[in-house]
């Protein structure tokens, strides 16, 4: 009997080991460099989406916007956490992460993007119910069933439901997402790119957004942290959009905007508005035909010297000596 139940709990070890191992091998990157940047007491994290690293075949740089704040010298030591279609909901997991980490950044960065905010990235896969479940405890068991975690867990939204989403020009329902993302729009044409615009920047913001109600729970979790929360709006490209759609696309922009810093500051974290630091020739997505946020090297270096500049204006202010200023 007694040699069964070992044998029995050398299995359960062994099985538990195998777990072990897979769940570590299969832990996405971004999240193993999150917690190594935490454990190294990095001043600023900094959380992106794919404007991060993204570049043209014809660019003249290809580094992403961290190494342009890092080639700075900014006085501060900062690092990024960055993946293609990061959003709010996702930043939120992160930052519930944080105050469970044993050390703390003194700054967290995180941009709202105004296209994230519109139907388009309410996509199931942009959910990142894996990362979610990785991020929701640094325990034992999390990091070895966290896989089985997010598996049994009840998707957010289906891609039906995600393609009959309603797509809204102002406050007026101009349609579903399947009308604004289909085959017809590998094509193009003045009427897609029209129609681009609308699904992608004329909604007009709101309490009811998701990814609004996310920055305000990142914003409420957050509060006593002891860490500076900035939020920033990337830029837009407004003189395409502005030119192509007439003034009614920077009126509806600008109402937006007002409507996130109204938010960002009410929740005492700063705020910063990049939405035109940029002309129209330092974005990359002639490539793509549609228009979105991505930035040639001259947008990169140039969003990666505001925010060096502004970070090292908020650690002055804050009275903040970041670990990058310290003498060794």
């Amino acid at each position: 009997m007694k040699k069964e139940t070992l044998k029995i709990t050398l299995f359960i070890a062994g099985l538990l080991l195998i777990q072990a191992f897979i769940s570590d091998l299969s832990m996405p990157p971004e999240i193993k460099n999150f917690r190594k940047y935490l454990k190294n007491g990095v001043d600023c994290l900094y959380f992106c989406d794919s404007v991060m690293r993204f570049y043209t075949r014809g660019d003249t740089g290809k580094k992403p916007i961290i190494d342009l704040i890092k080639d700075s010298k900014p006085g501060f030591t900062i690092e990024a956490v960055d993946h293609p279609a990061y959003n709010l909901d996702i930043y939120y997991s992160y930052c519930r992460a944080i105050l469970d980490s044993k050390k703390r950044p003194k700054a967290v960065i995180i941009p709202v993007s105004l296209y994230s905010l519109s139907a388009e990235w309410l996509r199931p896969s942009y959910k990142f119910e894996l990362e979610q479940a990785a991020l929701q405890s640094s325990s034992i068991l999390n990091r070895l069933f966290y896989r089985n975690i997010a598996a049994l867990k009840k998707k957010p939204i289906t891609t039906a439901q995600f393609l009959d989403t309603p797509v809204y020009l102002g406050d007026i329902i101009a349609g579903k997402v399947r009308d604004f993302d289909n085959k017809s729009f590998e094509k193009y044409s003045d009427d897609n790119f029209r129609k681009k615009i609308i699904s992608r920047y004329m909604y007009y913001a709101d309490e009811n957004n998701p990814k609004i109600q996310s920055l305000e729970k990142i914003m409420d979790i957050m509060k006593d942290s002891g860490v500076i929360m900035v939020f920033y709006i990337p830029p837009v490209d407004y003189e395409t959009c502005g030119d192509f759609y007439g003034p009614e696309f920077l009126k509806t922009v600008d109402r937006n905007i007002a409507f996130v810093a109204g938010k960002v500051r009410a929740g005492g974290c700063e705020f910063l508005d990049y939405s035109r630091l940029l002309k129209k020739d330092s974005f990359a997505w002639k490539e793509t035909f549609y228009v979105n946020e991505h930035l040639d090297y001259k947008g990169r270096s140039g969003i990666a010297a505001a925010l060096a500049a502004d970070m090292g204006r908020i650690f002055t202010e804050k009275k903040i000596n970041p670990a990058g200023c310290r003498k060794k």
